[in-house]
């Protein structure tokens, strides 16, 4: 049976399978149970066999493949039960807000998280980026079961990758009983709670006027969920009744909530992301022991609004960016933050030779401790050929719920034997002294710029450098910039996206451009670029004004 064979038998994604397969995925039970029905195995034969299996493991083991399958659900929960961690230590600072849609939640989840300066992740987008398709369409498409099994295992990843993080749910969460049993027992949860006929005004007001066409039935449903419900929703650690309330008035009173509940969290573990973060000026240097990194920050900062990062190319800076960074401040609102890697610009010396995983390195070594040091809360990554490169890394080794997108300029996945040729000139080119003397003025020290650049593109290991795989795990969508007579890398590499990505891939191929879409087709570039982001940040409703009375998004 192929991956795929077994993607459609088991009734789950195969990027998902994929995941489980290399060991990063964190399959629950659930999973594991209609993994091994669409195999006709026992469940108990996919459980791990390791030679440290003590006798009284052993047992289990044969226990568990005795119970019948309409019993399991049960004795998983009492086994969560038995082995979970006590008490307010074991939800860490993850705070939950559930409840019926109208209510709220994303509005001040979104609030919230922006205030504590922790990750805001909707439950139900982190299953439609996994699945590669809209909460709706899932369900007509797979059914109901599918989409349960889907939220259980984008619940696990969220709780196992996030100590600190505001959480939203479907309202429908509480009908999984062993889904909801794991967030009550990991997240400290809110029931964000209100009459019928807020819920029903607040529906209306987001455009959906379903609700309308039957709208003395639809209020009756509305109470018959409600009441059916509302044991479930009871058992939240607390309530927010926003019946009325303007959004500032809930918000105040969630802040009281929220203060109520975690105290002897947040004593228990280290101080959120804030704590850590810069002051960041228009220009200045990063202070990342033993890195000083150079950069620049355009427009608002990361507390205020969405942020662009932006990655430089193999020969690039911060000044080498020119103008961009501040026309892409003006277009989208956003702020850009950009800042020049170590051995490049005006930063501390690179450490030499480079390996050959050295935008490996920079993906998950360095960026991340870049992103924490600014207080990078939401937005997107813009990379430029390396720079695109070490983008790519990032959104797929790291599932960042802070990354909205990426914008991917002269991207490469792999390499070519034309690229390759045409450092091998700009290496000739460098040693004549030509190349050396128009790179002095953008690097401090133009010899470690270009080694750590073309040294280890040259080093005969790195043909073998391919990161298509790593496309295959980014769950936000793309835009790939390519110019189609660029000197570096042929459409290939565009097309090596478009096959492996699960996530939307969108393009702008411009033709007689080369390496640098940015300057060589600047207008074009900018407005692609900018329309982009706009409709990504519109999707997440991001920069937009908020609502000036009354709760208007669940």
């Amino acid at each position: 049976m192929t991956r795929r064979q077994l993607a459609q038998a088991s009734e789950t994604s195969e990027r998902y399978l994929a995941q489980i397969e290399s060991g990063a995925g964190n399959p629950s039970a659930s999973v594991i149970r209609a993994i091994a029905q669409a195999l006709d195995l026992p469940t108990a034969a996919l459980l791990p066999e390791t030679a440290a299996r003590t006798a009284a493991l052993s047992a289990i083991f044969d226990l568990v493949a005795q119970v019948p399958e309409g019993e399991l659900p049960e004795l998983s929960k009492l086994i969560e039960a038995r082995v979970a961690l006590p008490g307010s230590a074991d939800r860490a600072r993850r705070i939950a807000l559930v409840g019926l849609r109208g209510a709220g939640k994303s509005t001040l989840g979104r609030m919230l998280a922006q205030h504590l300066g922790w990750p805001f992740i909707e439950l139900d987008r982190v299953v439609e980026e996994d699945y590669g398709a809209s909460i709706p369409d899932l369900i007509e498409m797979a059914g109901t079961a599918t989409f349960r099994r889907q939220e259980r295992s984008a619940l696990d990843r969220v709780i196992a990758s996030h100590h600190a993080a505001v959480i939203t749910t479907a309202g429908g969460i509480v009908s999984n009983s062993e889904t909801y049993a794991l967030l009550l027992r990991r997240a400290h949860t809110i029931w964000i709670k209100a009459r019928p006929e807020d819920h029903m005004s607040r529906v209306m007001a987001q455009g959906d006027f379903r609700p309308m066409a039957q709208n003395r039935e639809a209020m009756a449903d509305l109470v018959a969920i409600l009441d059916a419900r509302r044991a479930d929703y009871a058992r939240a650690e607390a309530e927010l009744d926003t019946s009325s309330d303007a959004v500032e008035q809930s918000f105040a009173k969630l802040l009281r909530v929220v203060e109520r509940l975690i105290p002897q969290a947040l004593q228990q573990f280290p101080a959120p992301l804030g704590g850590r973060e810069r002051a960041l000026g228009d220009e200045g240097f990063l202070d990342l022991a033993p890195l000083q990194l150079e950069y620049r920050m355009i427009g608002p900062r990361p507390e205020a609004a969405p942020t662009i990062i932006m990655l430089h190319e193999g020969l690039g800076s911060v000044g080498l960016w020119g103008s961009f960074p501040d026309q892409i401040a003006a277009a989208t609102g956003a702020g850009v933050f950009v800042y020049s890697r170590a051995g490049y610009g005006k930063s501390s010396g690179g450490k030499l030779p480079r390996t050959t995983a050295f935008m490996h390195e920079e993906a998950l070594d360095v960026l991340p401790r870049v992103l924490d040091a600014i207080g990078f809360r939401r937005g997107l990554l813009l990379g430029h050929s390396d720079g695109a490169s070490i983008a790519t890394i990032y959104a797929g080794g790291v599932q960042d719920h802070r990354v909205r997108g990426l914008v991917l300029i002269a991207p490469h996945f792999f390499t070519e034997e034309m690229g390759l040729a045409e450092i091998r000139r700009a290496s000739a080119l460098f040693a004549a002294g030509e190349l050396r003397e128009k790179l002095k003025r953008w690097h401090a020290d133009v010899d470690c710029a270009f080694r750590s650049w073309s040294e280890p593109w040259l080093d005969p290991e790195f043909r073998k450098w391919d990161i298509a795989e790593a496309l295959g795990y980014i769950r936000v969508p793309i835009l790939i910039v390519q110019g189609e007579n660029d000197q570096y890398g042929t459409l290939k590499q565009v097309e090596a996206a478009q096959e492996e990505c699960y996530c939307p891939v969108e393009t702008l191929i411009l033709p007689g451009v080369r390496h640098v879409p940015q300057r060589e087709a600047s207008d074009v570039t900018l407005k692609g670029v900018a329309d982009f982001i706009n409709r990504l940040l519109r999707d997440h409703h991001e920069g937009q004004p908020r609502a000036a009375s009354r709760l208007a998004v669940s």
